[in-house]
Order: structure tokens, then C-alpha cells, then sequence
């Protein structure tokens, strides 16, 4: 096992590099999604390189400490125990949150919706504000939803976004918060000319 002083550098290190979640929260008017609300300790989107916790992980055992979706660092998992679109869920139920259910009883969570996302097209993205700043920025981007296999519970599916990480990256080192929005459509860059042109926002559009 390497030395403590070492891992409490990689800590400290990996505090100033990021730590990342995402969670897509969605509400189907009837089918547009969006943004509702945080919901912070819930397990989403986490591809990333490193994190507060995996980079003492790594640096004291033999081997790499990632969590991501099998070996492809562009795809990733994305999960809310929360309510998502109608239209994302096919497969539909009205179930109990087990996680909620951890704290407050499982008996007294029913009303949750279960189901699996299949595959078809993604545009995400979050709008947020730099207060200290008095600016409005943003990101979008495009990927794809897969068929690929998830055994889990609560609103899910697998996205495979092209230079995923590159996102990261800028989701991190901007600020934004964790959590995003999600439409099953190519739209980036539409979303993109009316944020900037019109409305005078800083855009990243991550397919450009």
C-alpha cells in the first residue's frame, strides 16, 4: 500500500480536478422535458476520470478505479429515482424509491415511476447562471440513447455521447451543476442559435 501522505496529495488533488453526477429530471408537458429540480446523492451519469473518491482508490490499489459503462469512456448511465417524461418510458410502472425508501420507509415512497429508456436519439443540455458575474451560460450537445443491458431500478438508460469526457471537463470546470435536461431529438444546434444569437446567452454547443 503506498505511503498516507500520498493518498491524502491524490485527495487533495483530485478535489481540485472534479467530482461529477449527473441526473436527468424530466416531466412530460405532454412531451417536452424539463428541468425540475436538484436531487442530490443519487447515482446518475459518472464517467469520470477522476473524482474525489476514486483517485485515492487508484493510487493505493494495483489497478484503475473508474466508473463509467463497461470499457466505453463515451457512454454512460443515466438515472433518477424521480418521475421522467411518459414518452422516455414505455415500459411504465408506478413502483415505491427504494432509495427514499432508505430513509423514510419503502412503504412510504409508492408513487415513483420505473422504467427503461430504449434506444433512439439524445439532445442534452443545462442552463444555469454565473451570479458573481451577472452572465447566463449554457451547454447542449447530441448523442444517442442504446439498447445496451442496465439492471437497475427507477427512470434509466444508456447514453453514448461522442467525447463524452470533453463534456465533463467543461461541465466541471465551468461550474454547472449536476443535473440536466433530456429530449429524444438531434436539436443542439437549434437550442444553440436561439441561446446565443437571440438571447445573448454563453453557449457551448459540445457537436461543434
Amino acid at each position: 500500500m503506498r505511503s498516507v501522505p500520498r493518498a491524502l496529495g491524490a485527495l487533495l488533488a483530485a478535489v481540485a480536478t472534479f467530482y461529477f453526477v449527473f441526473c436527468a429530471v424530466l416531466v412530460d408537458t405532454p412531451n417536452r422535458a424539463l428541468y425540475v429540480g436538484p436531487y442530490s446523492g443519487i447515482v446518475a451519469l459518472r464517467p469520470a476520470r477522476r473524482s474525489l473518491h476514486l483517485e485515492p482508490l487508484h493510487l493505493n490499489s494495483a489497478g484503475p478505479a473508474q466508473v463509467r459503462y463497461a470499457d466505453d469512456d463515451d457512454k454512460c448511465v443515466l438515472f433518477h429515482c424521480g418521475n421522467w417524461a411518459k414518452s422516455f418510458l414505455p415500459d411504465i410502472k408506478i413502483a415505491n424509491a427504494p432509495i427514499l425508501g432508505s430513509i423514510l420507509g419503502v412503504e412510504n415512497t409508492y408513487g415513483a415511476l420505473d422504467g427503461r429508456t430504449p434506444a433512439g436519439p439524445l439532445t442534452y443540455g443545462r442552463i444555469t447562471t454565473a451570479d458573481a458575474e451577472g452572465r447566463i451560460r449554457c451547454y447542449v450537445g447530441e448523442g444517442e440513447l442504446t439498447n445496451d443491458e442496465l439492471k437497475t431500478f427507477g427512470n434509466r438508460a444508456v447514453a453514448k455521447v461522442p467525447n463524452l469526457q470533453k463534456v465533463l471537463h467543461h461541465v466541471c470546470e465551468k461550474g454547472f451543476e449536476h443535473h440536466v435536461v433530456m429530449t429524444q431529438s438531434h436539436s443542439a444546434a437549434n437550442l444553440a442559435e436561439a441561446f446565443g444569437n437571440y438571447l445573448g446567452w454563453e453557449v457551448h454547443n459540445h457537436n461543434d
